[in-house]
Protein backbone atom coordinates (compact mmCIF):
# COMPACT_ATOMS: atom_id res chain seq x y z
CA UNK A 1 0.00 0.00 0.00
CA UNK A 2 2.79 2.44 0.91
CA UNK A 3 4.62 1.61 -2.31
CA UNK A 4 1.47 2.33 -4.30
CA UNK A 5 1.12 5.68 -2.50
CA UNK A 6 4.72 6.65 -3.35
CA UNK A 7 4.22 5.63 -6.97
CA UNK A 8 0.99 7.62 -7.12
CA UNK A 9 2.65 10.75 -5.66
CA UNK A 10 5.65 10.35 -7.94
CA UNK A 11 3.57 9.83 -11.07
CA UNK A 12 0.89 12.47 -10.59
CA UNK A 13 2.69 15.16 -8.56
CA UNK A 14 6.48 15.02 -8.93
CA UNK A 15 6.60 14.05 -12.60
CA UNK A 16 4.41 17.02 -13.72
CA UNK A 17 6.40 19.34 -11.44
CA UNK A 18 9.54 18.32 -13.29
CA UNK A 19 7.98 19.46 -16.57
CA UNK A 20 6.81 22.66 -14.89
CA UNK A 21 10.29 23.56 -13.67
CA UNK A 22 11.83 22.57 -17.01
CA UNK A 23 9.48 24.94 -18.84
CA UNK A 24 9.98 27.58 -16.16
CA UNK A 25 13.71 27.53 -16.80
CA UNK A 26 13.26 28.15 -20.51
CA UNK A 27 10.43 30.65 -20.10
CA UNK A 28 11.95 32.94 -17.51
CA UNK A 29 15.66 32.67 -18.15
CA UNK A 30 15.68 32.88 -21.93
CA UNK A 31 17.11 35.85 -23.85
CA UNK A 32 13.66 37.19 -24.76
CA UNK A 33 13.07 38.06 -21.09
CA UNK A 34 16.13 40.23 -20.52
CA UNK A 35 15.44 42.91 -23.16
CA UNK A 36 11.98 43.85 -21.83
CA UNK A 37 13.29 43.64 -18.28
CA UNK A 38 16.13 46.03 -19.16
CA UNK A 39 13.70 48.39 -20.91
CA UNK A 40 11.43 48.38 -17.86
CA UNK A 41 14.36 49.13 -15.60
CA UNK A 42 15.51 51.98 -17.87
CA UNK A 43 11.99 53.42 -17.93
CA UNK A 44 11.62 53.17 -14.15
CA UNK A 45 14.93 54.88 -13.44
CA UNK A 46 14.23 57.64 -15.97
CA UNK A 47 10.73 58.32 -14.67
CA UNK A 48 11.85 58.20 -11.05
CA UNK A 49 14.69 60.65 -11.63
CA UNK A 50 12.66 63.08 -13.73
CA UNK A 51 9.68 62.96 -11.36
CA UNK A 52 11.86 63.85 -8.41
CA UNK A 53 13.60 66.66 -10.31
CA UNK A 54 10.32 68.20 -11.50
CA UNK A 55 8.76 67.79 -8.05
CA UNK A 56 11.79 69.27 -6.29
CA UNK A 57 11.84 72.37 -8.49
CA UNK A 58 8.11 72.88 -8.00
CA UNK A 59 8.26 72.22 -4.24
CA UNK A 60 11.22 74.56 -3.87
CA UNK A 61 9.41 77.29 -5.78
CA UNK A 62 6.19 76.94 -3.80
CA UNK A 63 7.76 76.68 -0.34
CA UNK A 64 10.79 78.95 -0.47
CA UNK A 65 9.63 81.86 -2.63
CA UNK A 66 6.75 84.28 -2.25
CA UNK A 67 5.22 85.04 -5.62
CA UNK A 68 1.82 85.69 -7.07
CA UNK A 69 0.15 82.44 -8.07
CA UNK A 70 2.04 80.23 -5.63
CA UNK A 71 -1.18 78.71 -4.36
CA UNK A 72 -2.38 78.14 -7.93
CA UNK A 73 0.81 76.23 -8.84
CA UNK A 74 0.58 74.19 -5.65
CA UNK A 75 -2.99 73.21 -6.49
CA UNK A 76 -2.19 72.45 -10.12
CA UNK A 77 0.72 70.25 -9.07
CA UNK A 78 -1.59 67.95 -7.14
CA UNK A 79 -4.39 67.88 -9.72
CA UNK A 80 -3.26 64.59 -11.39
CA UNK A 81 -3.70 62.83 -8.05
CA UNK A 82 -7.45 63.35 -8.01
CA UNK A 83 -8.09 62.63 -11.69
CA UNK A 84 -8.45 59.05 -12.92
CA UNK A 85 -5.20 57.64 -14.36
CA UNK A 86 -6.60 57.07 -17.84
CA UNK A 87 -7.41 60.80 -18.19
CA UNK A 88 -3.72 61.71 -18.30
CA UNK A 89 -2.94 58.97 -20.81
CA UNK A 90 -5.91 59.80 -23.00
CA UNK A 91 -5.18 63.52 -22.98
CA UNK A 92 -1.56 62.83 -23.94
CA UNK A 93 -2.71 60.75 -26.89
CA UNK A 94 -5.23 63.39 -27.94
CA UNK A 95 -2.54 66.06 -27.79
CA UNK A 96 0.56 64.25 -29.08
CA UNK A 97 -0.85 61.27 -31.00
CA UNK A 98 -0.50 60.88 -34.75
CA UNK A 99 -3.66 62.93 -35.29
CA UNK A 100 -3.29 64.88 -32.03
CA UNK A 101 -4.11 68.54 -31.68
CA UNK A 102 -0.59 69.75 -30.89
CA UNK A 103 0.95 67.38 -33.40
CA UNK A 104 -1.20 68.75 -36.23
CA UNK A 105 -1.53 72.43 -35.28
CA UNK A 106 1.85 73.29 -33.75
CA UNK A 107 4.31 70.67 -34.99
CA UNK A 108 2.86 70.43 -38.50
CA UNK A 109 2.02 66.74 -38.43
CA UNK A 110 5.38 65.53 -37.07
CA UNK A 111 5.63 65.39 -33.28
CA UNK A 112 9.08 65.87 -31.71
CA UNK A 113 8.74 62.44 -30.09
CA UNK A 114 6.58 59.35 -30.48
CA UNK A 115 3.94 59.37 -27.73
CA UNK A 116 3.60 55.60 -28.08
CA UNK A 117 7.35 55.05 -27.60
CA UNK A 118 9.84 55.29 -24.78
CA UNK A 119 9.88 59.10 -24.47
CA UNK A 120 6.10 59.28 -24.57
CA UNK A 121 5.93 56.84 -21.68
CA UNK A 122 8.55 58.83 -19.82
CA UNK A 123 6.52 62.04 -20.28
CA UNK A 124 3.19 60.55 -19.23
CA UNK A 125 4.55 58.61 -16.26
CA UNK A 126 6.59 61.58 -15.08
CA UNK A 127 3.45 63.71 -15.12
CA UNK A 128 1.60 60.94 -13.28
CA UNK A 129 4.18 60.35 -10.52
CA UNK A 130 5.53 63.87 -9.99
CA UNK A 131 2.58 64.97 -7.79
CA UNK A 132 3.33 62.23 -5.26
CA UNK A 133 6.98 63.23 -5.13
CA UNK A 134 5.91 66.89 -4.94
CA UNK A 135 3.80 66.31 -1.84
CA UNK A 136 6.61 64.42 -0.13
CA UNK A 137 9.27 66.99 -1.01
CA UNK A 138 7.00 69.90 -0.10
CA UNK A 139 6.61 68.46 3.39
CA UNK A 140 10.35 67.96 3.70
CA UNK A 141 11.16 71.49 2.53
CA UNK A 142 8.55 73.03 4.80
CA UNK A 143 10.09 71.19 7.75
CA UNK A 144 13.44 72.97 7.29
CA UNK A 145 13.47 75.74 9.90
CA UNK A 146 14.01 79.21 8.49
CA UNK A 147 16.35 79.88 11.40
CA UNK A 148 18.85 77.42 9.89
CA UNK A 149 18.89 79.35 6.63
CA UNK A 150 19.20 82.65 8.48
CA UNK A 151 22.01 81.26 10.63
CA UNK A 152 23.91 80.11 7.54
CA UNK A 153 23.56 83.55 5.97
CA UNK A 154 24.64 85.26 9.22
CA UNK A 155 27.71 83.04 9.44
CA UNK A 156 28.92 84.25 6.05
CA UNK A 157 27.50 81.73 3.61
CA UNK A 158 26.15 83.12 0.38
CA UNK A 159 22.74 82.09 -0.99
CA UNK A 160 24.27 79.35 -3.18
CA UNK A 161 26.12 77.79 -0.26
CA UNK A 162 23.00 78.02 1.89
CA UNK A 163 21.00 76.26 -0.79
CA UNK A 164 23.57 73.50 -1.29
CA UNK A 165 24.36 72.88 2.38
CA UNK A 166 21.15 73.61 4.24
CA UNK A 167 18.30 72.95 1.81
CA UNK A 168 19.82 70.08 -0.14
Amino acid sequence: MILFLFLFIGLFILYPLGFLFWNFKFSFFGPEVWVPLGNSFKLGVSVGFLSVVVAFVLALATTQKNFLGRRFFSTMATLPLISPPFVLALSSILLFGRQGFLTQKIFGGKAPFEIYGFWGLVLVETLAYAPTAYLILKGVLQAIPSSMKEAALNLGANRRQTFLRVIL
